[in-house]
């Protein structure tokens, strides 16, 4: 059995379809019920063996978004503090982006598949937004106390430019990693509320 969900943004895109494994068990006899078990909600659409770290993905693919305080939604408004994705398809650079990545903002894929990649580098593609900061890459867990492996940071500073660029992480822990797991990005600023970059897509290269 299959659990299927689409969301779609504007202009025709659409963002993700989630696909997972549920349970399905029958309670026969009067009074008797279908029972089905809630499916994980993940980035990998139909790649249910994990998703392909080669492949350029969208950043709004990301299946896990936080802030450093919780978003208020009151109709017909939202205000978020953290990391969300933008409503609407980016025609001019492919993508469905992510904005809003403040201090304390986490973004989480799940899950890759790194059986038999050569990867030690992940390529962001972003726009800086003029402030000092730190994107974190994880594997695993957005926390070490939860598990979670460090495997590269990325400074931005004040003086970048705020164009669309890409940029090299260095992944060296990547090598120690096989099988499905999944990936966050955090961000740091000792600047508050104010977005380091705004995400468009990434893909994992080996700089070999």
């Amino acid at each position: 059995y299959v659990f299927y969900h689409r969301q779609t943004g504007l202009n025709e895109f659409a963002r993700q379809a989630m696909v997972a494994p549920v349970e399905v068990s029958v309670e026969e006899g009067p009074g008797g019920q279908v029972n089905i078990s809630e499916g994980e909600y993940t980035s990998e659409g139909f790649a249910l063996n994990g998703l392909n770290p080669l492949e350029r993905h969208s950043a709004g693919i990301a299946c896990w978004y936080t802030g450093p305080k919780a978003a208020v939604h009151e109709w017909p408004d939202n205000t978020f503090y953290g990391s969300y994705v933008a409503a609407s398809y980016d025609k001019d650079v492919d993508s469905s982006p992510v904005v809003n990545n403040a201090d304390g903002s986490i973004v989480g894929y799940k899950y890759f598949n790194f059986t038999d990649v050569q990867a030690n580098t992940l390529l962001l593609n972003l726009v800086p937004e003029g402030i000092d900061g730190t994107v974190s890459v994880w594997a695993d867990s957005p926390w070490k106390s939860k598990g979670g492996l460090l495997l590269g940071e990325l400074k931005l500073t004040a003086d970048m430019q705020q164009t669309p660029t890409e940029q090299a992480v260095a992944l060296p822990a990547l090598a120690d990693l096989t099988g499905k797991h999944a990936v966050f990005l955090t961000f740091a600023s000792d600047t508050k509320e104010k977005s380091l970059c705004t995400l468009h897509d990434f893909v994992f290269r080996s700089s070999k």
